[in-house]
């Protein structure tokens, strides 16, 4: 997500969203936010806070003004945010960088090109009952002193992941009736969430495998405790475009979207020092092999091929508006835990009609019906691979789709 500072809109569609939207499973209003086109004067902006928590955001933003003579403007600006838990220990930490850089040509044609980048270093809170509100109230959380062999210790929670997102929307005149939207997009998201765990040395299954002999650093009453780290990085790249048809009262769309996801998952272990700290290097079974409970690949490609007709009548007033989606989805991937199915795949393709009437009352009072139809993929991965029992090397049963 940009920075506040530099979001100039923030847009609520009512009913159900654009039939352009990426997605396949949105049925329902659709929010969406603008990030602010550069200054076309050259200049900065610097924003300092402060609050309790030992808060603070630092925020500075650069607008280059016209670079030359090319018509071209561009900003970028960066931020850090900082806080402590306000329940408990903890330290939170943010590093984030937005940019844009425009072009206009002709009657109404422009280009942008959109980059933002965002590292986030978190230490999250416990859930919390009521009765444990009552009880602990504010200092109800992970212990911020370590136990040699507890679980609970606030630094073995401790996450970070990093994202970076590109995008150029470009919207074309082509002719006094005829005008075209294409938005190439690229999201990369890399990232490992640890928690503090326990495993029972000689009784440990790597899949259907026995792990055989483990050295760990420590041991506590036949315990040795690790720290369990779910690691994934992916990428996900594509394009939307349509050709829009503008004739009198009536508005035909036609358009394409692809969609390609690649994500890498890896739920290893790490050793825990005395004093608590997460060890460099992961845990191994004793033929070399990296223990982990989770090693796999997932690959996604969706084609999505959409129609809509606009009819606007009443001077404007009455909109009745028709589409039709087709989303072609195939997934497959690979499992590398031993004695898991190694790969896998399913394709769907689903049909998604709509339709939504508005009429304007007044400028400000609008009334609409709306029916629109999208479908849910499983947007776990538990569905898909088998799992093992660590302790037995069984099979754990598997998840219904979530």
């Amino acid at each position: 997500m940009a920075d506040t500072e530099n979001i100039s809109r923030i847009n609520l569609t009512q009913g159900s969203s654009d039939i352009a939207t990426p997605s396949y499973s949105a049925v329902g209003g659709q929010i969406s936010a603008e990030l602010r086109n550069p200054s076309r004067r050259r200049g900065g902006f610097l924003e300092l806070s402060g609050g309790t928590h030992a808060t603070n955001k630092d925020f500075l933003r650069f607008d280059t003004g016209e670079l030359g003579h090319s018509g071209v403007y561009a900003f970028v600006s960066g931020s850090y945010t900082r806080n402590n838990n306000w329940r408990g220990p903890g330290t939170n930490r943010r590093y984030h960088v937005d940019a844009k850089l425009t072009k206009s040509w002709g009657e109404g044609s422009h280009t942008a090109v959109v980059f933002t980048w965002n590292t986030v270093d978190e230490s999250p809170t416990r859930y919390l009952s009521l009765s444990q509100w009552q009880q602990y109230g504010r200092s109800y959380n992970y212990a911020g002193q370590y136990t040699p062999g507890s679980t609970d210790y606030y630094r073995q929670f401790q996450y970070d992941r990093t994202s970076v997102m590109i995008s150029a929307p470009t919207h074309f005149i082509l002719t006094n009736s005829l005008s075209a939207d294409v938005t190439p997009y690229y999201q990369w998201m890399s990232g490992s969430v640890p928690s503090a765990t326990t495993l029972s040395p000689g009784k440990i299954y790597y899949g259907n495998e026995s792990a055989g002999t483990i050295d760990f650093p420590t041991v506590y009453d036949g315990k040795a405790a690790v720290a369990a780290i779910a690691g994934s990085n992916s990428y996900n790249a594509g394009f939307t475009g349509n050709l829009a048809l503008h004739t009198g009262i009536n508005t035909l769309r036609a358009g394409y979207w692809y969609g390609n996801l690649n994500k890498n998952s890896l739920y290893d272990y790490a050793p825990i020092s005395s004093n608590g700290s997460i060890m460099d290097g992961t845990i191994r079974t004793q033929s070399g092999a990296v223990l982990a409970t989770k090693n796999f690949h997932l690959m996604q490609q969706v084609n999505g091929f959409y129609i809509e007709d606009t009819l606007s009548l009443l001077d404007h007033r009455l909109d009745i508006t028709a589409g039709f989606k087709e989303v072609l989805m195939s997934r497959s991937g690979t499992n590398n835990i031993p004695g898991a199915t190694y790969s896998w795949s399913t394709n769907t393709a689903t049909p998604l009609p709509r339709m939504s009437v508005s009429y304007k009352i007044t400028p400000q009072d609008t009334v609409f019906f709306n029916a629109s139809t999208g479908f849910h993929a499983p947007a776990s991965d538990v569905p898909y691979y088998d799992a093992f029992n660590m302790s037995t090397g069984k099979l754990a049963p598997a998840a219904a789709p979530i």
